[in-house]
């Protein structure tokens, strides 16, 4: 009945005991339980000076640990404190930001009261953790863990980096403008309205008279004709510099949170600063006097975008704006993929709340990812774009992402999940789960870095990024006060079966009722489903123990699509690249093509060496049967010939015997050939050094470097059968042992005769 549930999905023919799904947790899922109660990333400390970095309240509490410096029990004391103290601002924190000095006040005060000391050292311990924070003189708010710290955390960024960008041009800007406003000073002394009596004698009474503006004055006399039209240029032209300085320096921020609006802003802002740009270039001409108006002024007329220099279209604002997932309907998803053809410095969040969306039309049988994350996968193949998916819990992957897309001159669209549970532990949870079971993982496209793939594109911010799935550990505490360790893969189906839209797909039972049809979820995934068997994952209890929920063919079909995804970002990254892998095994199928082939011309060359040598051997040998026939002298074939024994020395009766009468010799066989003796069919030697390297006083090399028996009684005779039987081509013929004391030797004669 399970296998027909995992086909059908239909509860109700599941006769099988199965219990409750509420309650039940997945390993990873239980370890980020309590988040308010573990050393996490938020709250986050915003500080109100532009120059401190925003930083996770961890690393704060970290930064005044370093500063209580020395030894001993004291200084631990002091941190274990600290500790209590953001553990307490955590709470309070991470569900409403808040400001931090008072918050710090009230976190002091409850982990004083709440210690176990005597009033005169809860006064000292409260003294102390003052002091401590108002040393780092932050002030600030606590942000927290919510969406709407994302426009927070990207206005102080960027604020702080258009500052960095603009400062010299900023300064340089004001250096101009005191130029310009210096010329106006010298035209205006060249003006009528300069000369009244008024006007004179009250320079003079206030002692403005100024010897630079007079010999300006005096250069210039004869050209008052000029002087009206250039200083209404000029008297323009500081009003826009003045302005541009101003909005410069302010650097508020505007963000539009409709598309339409927001480009129409864009559109506003950008007329804005080619008019700055413009005024900036009339100005430089004016100060050196150099501008002719009649060349000059045509050209500023027509003056546009075309004009404004790289580096000036750097510091022009881009557009800003925050959509939200539900906002994504067709209109505006075609709208953003112009926006993505146009190379225009737009910058887009989009906060996504749901990580897949339900079907649409009937013939859509399983959900899909949300509109949000197809849109971002579309445009990562636009070449000119800047796109990132980043997770709300992941604070240095969002300054990353909007460091990065704000740096890019081009278009940059950053989707960020924030999950839609309402407790921001639950939400925690939430977000991270959907981001490490490879729902919604993060990643990002950065042109600015290069054209490929390999120097554009980052998946390094996914935990386990080069692996299917992540790994995660929990500890539990059953009835009895012991601590069990569990570690287990979490899966995309493990993050599913805790869903409650799909509770409808899932049926808890026993794991002691699983045979052999029941495949592990993170196997079976990891097969493409060509692995028979039903699908399970494990859940845990508060108290650490199993529950088996087997999932229906709908939740994997889904699971599979969205490892596909996975598995497809991937690639993009360089890992597991099937053209890499492809073109692998093509060369590694040459490669052992090639080797085949060498073997095999290997082999015939050995072949045809070893069949000329076994030619003439067996030449040698007719040829010495033939003698032997005829009585004739042989032919030495391989092997040294026996000795000959040593002549004695004759007697005289046989000398006398031998002249007077000489008789025939009895007729023996001819047999030069002694099997009893070692030796080589040298011929045949393939120089292995085989047997050389086992005994050289035995074994020699001729001339041509093949072997032959140099004296087979320089050794043991267990050394020729050993390299009779190591010998490759076997060739090595031991013949019978020279010494019969030698051990072993029964056992040595049977291997020998193998040879002989």
């Amino acid at each position: 009945d399970l296998g027909q549930f995992f086909l059908t999905g239909n509860k109700a023919d599941v006769k099988t005991p199965h219990g409750a799904l509420s309650g039940l947790r997945s390993v990873y899922t239980a370890n980020h339980a309590k988040s308010a109660k573990r050393r996490i990333d938020f709250p986050l400390v915003l500080p109100d000076d532009l120059q401190q970095h925003v930083v996770p309240l961890s690393e704060f509490i970290d930064s005044l640990i370093e500063k209580n410096d020395g030894e001993g029990e004291a200084v631990e004391e002091l941190k274990h404190y600290l500790l209590l103290v953001e553990n307490a601002l955590r709470q309070k924190c991470l569900e409403k930001s808040a400001d931090i000095t008072a918050s710090w006040g009230e976190a002091v005060k409850q982990v004083v009261s709440a210690a176990r000391i005597d009033k005169t050292k809860k006064q000292e311990l409260k003294s102390k953790l003052a002091d401590l924070f108002e040393q780092d003189a932050v002030t600030g708010e606590l942000l927290a863990f919510d969406p709407e710290m994302i426009q927070r955390l990207f206005s102080r960024i960027y604020t702080k980096q258009t500052a960095k960008l603009s400062a010299d041009f900023l300064q340089k800007s004001k250096d101009l403008l005191q130029l310009v406003r210096d010329v106006l000073i010298t035209e205006f002394d060249k003006s009528d309205a300069a000369k009244t009596p008024d006007q004179l004698s009250g320079q003079l009474a206030a002692d403005e008279f100024k010897l630079d503006a007079f010999a300006g004055l005096m250069g210039h006399i004869g050209d008052r004709a000029e002087s009206q039209p250039r200083i209404k240029r000029l008297q323009n032209t500081e009003m826009l510099l003045a302005e541009m300085i101003e909005k410069m320096e302010d650097g508020e921020l505007t963000v539009s949170t409709d598309l339409s609006s927001g480009l129409q802003q864009y559109e506003k802002e950008l007329k804005k600063f080619i008019e700055y740009f413009k005024a900036r270039q009339i100005a430089l001409l004016e100060v050196e006097n150099k501008y002719e108006p009649g060349s000059h002024d045509e050209f500023f007329e027509k003056f546009d975008l075309r004009n404004v220099s790289l580096a000036e279209q750097a510091l022009i604002w881009p557009a800003v704006i925050y959509l939200k997932q539900d906002q994504l309907d067709a209109e505006r998803i075609a709208e953003i993929l112009r926006i993505a053809h146009v190379d225009m410095p737009v910058k887009v969040i989009i906060e996504m709340n749901q990580a897949l969306e339900p079907a649409k039309t009937a013939f859509e049988a399983i959900q899909s990812p949300s509109a949000a994350n197809s849109l971002l996968r579309t445009l990562l193949h636009e070449n000119q774009t800047y796109v990132g998916q980043a997770a709300l819990s992941d604070v240095k992957g969002l300054k990353s992402a909007f460091k990065k897309g704000l740096q890019y001159q081009g278009p940059a669209f950053c989707g960020i999940f924030v999950g839609k549970q309402k407790n921001a532990s639950d939400r925690l949870t939430e977000v991270m789960g959907t981001t490490h079971s490879r729902v919604s993982p993060v990643f990002s496209s950065n042109p600015g870095k290069g054209s490929t793939w390999a120097e554009k594109f980052c998946l390094k911010h996914n935990e386990s990024y080069d692996q299917d799935w992540t790994e995660a550990r929990a500890t539990f505490i059953d009835e009895n006060g012991s601590s069990k360790e569990v570690t287990e893969t979490f899966t995309v189906l493990d993050f599913l079966t805790e869903q409650t839209e799909y509770a409808d797909h899932c049926v808890a039972v026993e794991p002691g009722i699983l045979t052999d049809s029941f495949v592990p979820a993170a196997r079976f995934l990891q097969k493409g489903g060509s692995v028979t068997g039903i699908p399970y994952v494990l859940k845990y209890n508060d108290k650490g123990q199993e529950t088996a929920i087997i999932v229906t063919q709908f939740l994997v079909n889904l699971a599979q699509k969205l490892l596909l995804n996975w598995r497809g970002l991937q690639e993009l990254a360089g890992i597991n690249n099937s053209h890499v892998i492809a073109q692998m095994a093509i060369a590694e199928e040459q490669q052992a093509k090639a080797l085949a082939d060498k073997e095999v011309e290997l082999e015939a060359a050995y072949q045809a060496k070893l069949d000329s040598a076994l030619g003439a051997l067996a030449d040698d040998i007719v040829g010495n049967i033939a003698s032997g026939l005829l009585g004739q002298a042989t032919v030495p074939v391989a092997a040294p010939a026996a000795a000959a024994p040593k002549p004695v020395a004759a007697t005289p009766a046989d000398e006398v015997q031998d002249t007077v009468e000489a008789e025939p010799e009895p007729e023996v066989e001819e047999d030069d050939m002694s099997f009893d003796e070692a030796y080589i069919d040298t011929p045949l030697c393939t120089s292995c050094n085989e047997c050389v390297q086992r005994n050289k006083m035995i074994f020699e090399y001729d001339g041509n470097k093949q072997a032959f028996i140099k004296d087979a009684s320089a050794g043991p005779f267990r050394d020729i059968v050993e390299a009779a039987e190591k010998c490759p081509v076997k060739i090595i013929h031991p013949g019978k042992p020279i010494n019969p004391d030698e051990s072993g030797l029964d056992d040595l004669i049977k291997r020998a005769a193998v040879f002989n």
